[in-house]
This record gives C-alpha cells, structure tokens and sequence, in this order.
C-alpha cells in the first residue's frame, strides 16, 4: 500500500478491522476515507492529522465514544459521518474565557518574549501576526480548528446529549447536521445563529 500514494479514494466498509492499519496514514492523497461498518473503537489522533486531503470520512457503524480531536484540524473536510456509534463526547477543542483574538493575542505576545523575556526577539513574527489578528476569524479557523468547508455531519444514532456550544461559531458552510436518535432533550440558543453564517 505505501507505493499507492496516489490514491484518492480507500473503501474498508464492511470489513473486521479493530484498527486502521498504519499504511492508511500514509495515503497523503487521499479525498475519501471510507471505513465505516468495522469493528474501530478509536482512530489514531496523530495519524489522522496526516490525511490533509480528506474531504470525506465515513466512520459509521463503528465503537467509536468520541471522534479524534485532529479531525477538526482537517481544514478540507467537507462531509464527516460518525452515525451509529457510542459517541457521547465530539471531542472538540473547547477554550475557556476571552475572545478569539484575546486568546491569538495572548499567544502571540507569550511567542514574541521568548526564553529571556525580550519583547524584540520576534519583530517579524509581532508584524505578521498583529496583520492577521484583523482577520482573526480566518487565521485562527484554518491554523487551530479548520473544518471551514465542513458542510455534512452526521452524528445519528450516538449518545450525545448536547451539541457543543463551540462548534456553532466554527461550522459556517454546515448543511447537513443529522443528530436524530441521540439522548438530546434541549437545543442550545446558538442554533439559531447557523442561518446568520451564511
């Protein structure tokens, strides 16, 4: 498999796997990723990172309790698919207090002081970031959360009880979001707000 580094598309549905063979990561080609309907109880979090192609990943039908963290890192993705499996966690990275630009901003200034302190070790890393902190919203969604593109997701048939709040400010171009047969007892007021990222 390593000398089929131009494959785009893997179909494993269907099969006994209880893991993803390490060869797959190296598929840096790959647009579809298709394993659903095995026996996975977890997805290598480093590995997957690696599939920066993938702009479809079907993972349904698996044991999975939570999807990795690194495919919200996949800024490609367009359709991820996690229906039925025991997932009560997304997994999602959350941040605590501050705004988006506090927190780049807060990043920013700890990089810029380095080891000793010296607020003038980094001048060009200071001017590049202090340009992009005005487009913050695009800077931090493609660098530490991604899914940008992501406009499918279905997560039917889990046992989520709630949809993350963080997500809402980060799934702009969703489409499809499939939560049905889940332990869902209240919608969060955010959803109002997919309409408005259009």
């Amino acid at each position: 498999m390593l000398e089929c580094r131009s494959l785009e598309v893997l179909d494993l549905s269907y099969n006994y796997l209880d893991a993803l063979p390490s060869e797959v990561f190296d598929l840096s080609s790959l647009s579809l990723l298709l394993v659903g309907y095995n026996r996975l109880s977890e997805v290598s979090e480093e590995r997957i990172g690696r599939l920066t192609n993938l702009t479809r990943l079907e993972l349904q039908g698996n044991r999975l309790i939570a999807p990795p963290a690194q495919v919200w890192k996949l800024w490609r993705l367009q359709s991820l698919v996690l229906s039925g499996n025991a997932i009560s966690s997304l997994n999602f990275p959350s941040y605590e207090g501050g705004s988006e630009e506090e927190r780049v901003r807060e990043s920013v200034e700890g990089k810029e002081k380095g080891a000793d302190g010296d607020p003038f070790k980094c001048t060009s890393l200071s001017l590049s970031l202090s340009l992009s902190l005005s487009h913050t919203h695009t800077h931090t969604h493609i660098h530490t959360i991604g899914i940008m593109k992501l406009d499918v997701l279905e997560l039917g048939g889990n046992m989520l009880r709630d949809f993350p709040a963080e997500l809402f400010h980060h799934l702009r171009y969703l489409k499809v979001l499939n939560l049905s047969n889940n332990y869902i007892e209240m919608l969060r007021p955010e959803f109002g707000k997919f309409s408005s990222h259009q």
